[in-house]
Formats: structure tokens, C-alpha cells, sequence
């Protein structure tokens, strides 16, 4: 536990650091897009969990015989979830002319498109690699996904090609990269999975409702 602790310091210090870079690499504009585009992506994944992800977390712990269905399950409710979500804000608030959205241009929109699902999966991940207790894999995986797309912002600054868009194709490129990675210890720790269960969703759904609420809640705070 003092490790994974330690670990999720790290991921603290990568978001300051990746803040600092993208302040001074994009300027004030650039900075208040990319900022946009991450708020926006983060909000919209915490709205497409409905709680799934804990409340899977939860009965998994309870029930050793749930972790064949969790990443199963995870697959086909983060595609469910998070692409209804992502395609309903952000093709719909294109097609209405919100300035919150047509300001993200079509590289944003494609980004949002593919990181609101991801996201969502690599919640799932996260809370399988906990149901597991693998603490400190579960903490690596949200610190890698928080400090990777760091050093790609400095390879673009590097190589000056350093613009809003670029570093929407880094950030998204690093979340495929990080919840690549931690696949293969999630495959290796855990159990061969099964197929989707509806009752393990149904179960989580009722328990997540409440992790959910407090979720949103604070995001708007």
C-alpha cells in the first residue's frame, strides 16, 4: 500500500509538470483549448461510467466468480457507454454550433470521439487491477496515463511541432499506449474471461448509482 501510495505521488507530480509544459508550449490560447478538451473528455467519462466501474470493483470482491465476467463486461459497457455519450456531445453539439465544442475544430472532435470509451475501459482496468490486489499495477496505470503524454508534449516542442492538435494526437496516443501496456499484467493476474453477464452489470449498476451521484457531483464542484 505505501508503494502504490507512493506511485500515485508520482502520477500528482506528472499532471503539475504536464500542466507547466502545455502553459508554456501553446500560450494562453492554445493552453485554454487544450484545457477545454480535457476538462470536457474528463466529464464526459465520469457521466459514462454510471458508477459501472466501482460498483463491478465491489461484487468482484465479494464474489471471486464475478472477476471471469469484469474486463468482459468492461469491453462492451465502456464502448456502450462511453461512445453513446461522446457521439451525443460531442457530433451533437457540432451539429447545434456550441462554441465549447466547434472550438475543439475536427482533430478535437475525433480525440473526444476516441478518449470518453478509452477512458472509460481504463476505469474498468484500474478497478479490475484493485479487485485483484494489485495496488501498486492499478496506481502505475493511472500514473503512466497522467505522465506519458508529458513526454510527448516535449518530443513536439523538440522537433517544434508543438500546436493544439499535436498534442491532442499525443494525449490520445498515450492512453492507448498506457492501457496497452497494463493489459498484459491484467491478462497475466487475472482469470481467463468469460462472456458479458448481465447480472453482474445489473448488480453494479444498483450499487454504482451511489458512487456515481458523488462522482458528479464533484466534478461540478
Amino acid at each position: 500500500m505505501m508503494r502504490a501510495a507512493v506511485i500515485s505521488y508520482a502520477g500528482f507530480a506528472g499532471v503539475f509538470l504536464s500542466s507547466v509544459a502545455v502553459s508554456r508550449l501553446l500560450g494562453v490560447e492554445g493552453k485554454g483549448i487544450f484545457s477545454l478538451f480535457i476538462t470536457t473528455v474528463n466529464g464526459l467519462m465520469i457521466a459514462a461510467t454510471l458508477g459501472l466501474p466501482q460498483g463491478h470493483l465491489y461484487h468482484s470482491s465479494k464474489n471471486q466468480e464475478w472477476l471471469r465476467h469484469f474486463m468482459a463486461n468492461a469491453r462492451h459497457l465502456s464502448l456502450l457507454t462511453g461512445g453513446v455519450v461522446a457521439l451525443a456531445y460531442f457530433l451533437g453539439g457540432n451539429a447545434l454550433g456550441f462554441a465549447q465544442v466547434t472550438s475543439l475544430g475536427p482533430v478535437g472532435l475525433v480525440a473526444g470521439l476516441v478518449t470518453v470509451p478509452l477512458g472509460v475501459l481504463q476505469m474498468y482496468q484500474r478497478q479490475y487491477l484493485l479487485a485483484m490486489h494489485r495496488y501498486e499495477f492499478a496506481k502505475a496505470a493511472g500514473t503512466l496515463s497522467l505522465t506519458l503524454p508529458l513526454i510527448g508534449y516535449l518530443a513536439l516542442y523538440v522537433s517544434s511541432h508543438a500546436s493544439v492538435n499535436s498534442f491532442l494526437v499525443v494525449y490520445v496516443a498515450a492512453q492507448l499506449v498506457s492501457f496497452a501496456l497494463f493489459s498484459i499484467p491484467a491478462h497475466q493476474v487475472g482469470p481467463t474471461q468469460a462472456r458479458f453477464s448481465f447480472e453482474l452489470a445489473r448488480r453494479s449498476l444498483t450499487f454504482g448509482a451511489r458512487q456515481f451521484a458523488s462522482d458528479i457531483a464533484l466534478y461540478l464542484l
